[in-house]
C-alpha cells in the first residue's frame, strides 16, 4: 500500500483514490496518514485504504463506478487501542 500521492499511481488513480478519500472523510473517518491500493475492474475500480490515526487504524473497502462515484464501502477492520 502507499500513500496517495505515490508516483506509481497514475493521474485518474490518483482521482479514484481522492473520491474514495472525500468519501470517507464525509462519513466521519479522519485519517492522520492513510494508504492506499487501488484494482481496476470491470465494473470500475476497488480502492483498499488504511486510515491511521496514532496507535488506532481503520481499513475500509470502496468501490467505485468509472466515473468516481461511490457504489459502496466495507468497513472491515479497526485495529489498536
Amino acid at each position: 500500500m502507499w500513500r496517495q500521492d505515490d508516483s506509481r499511481f497514475s493521474a485518474r488513480e490518483r482521482e479514484i483514490i481522492a473520491a474514495a478519500r472525500s468519501y470517507l472523510e464525509k462519513q466521519g473517518h479522519k485519517p492522520v496518514a492513510d494508504y492506499y491500493r487501488i484494482e481496476h475492474t470491470k465494473n470500475g475500480y476497488t480502492v483498499y485504504v488504511k486510515f491511521a490515526s496514532g496507535w488506532e487504524g481503520e481499513r475500509f473497502v470502496v468501490l467505485l463506478r468509472e466515473d468516481g462515484s461511490v457504489i459502496d464501502v466495507v468497513y472491515y477492520e479497526k485495529t489498536g487501542a
